[in-house]
């Protein structure tokens, strides 16, 4: 995601799919199954660029807010 890189994710793992449906935005399939790769992977290739790069750098700020908030700690 934080590339802006179309992608799908497999089925039986929580800590992901609970990961997507924070951060996903809609635009992640997940929980996808062997069987249903070809048609998951055909949406996440349908998903707007910019959505992606929006997506992408809204993860990149609150990554760096949250390492500036690590860093204020420490300092105190």
């Amino acid at each position: 995601m934080a590339y802006a890189v179309p992608h799908v994710a497999l089925d039986r793992i929580s800590k992901l799919t609970a990961y997507l449906q924070t951060w996903g935005d809609g635009l992640t399939p997940f929980d996808v199954s062997a069987s249903e790769l070809i048609a998951a992977s055909e949406i996440a290739l349908r998903s707007s660029e910019s959505k992606l790069r929006s997506r992408a750098e809204m993860m990149t700020d609150l990554s760096w807010r949250n390492t500036q908030r690590v860093l204020n700690a420490v300092e105190r």
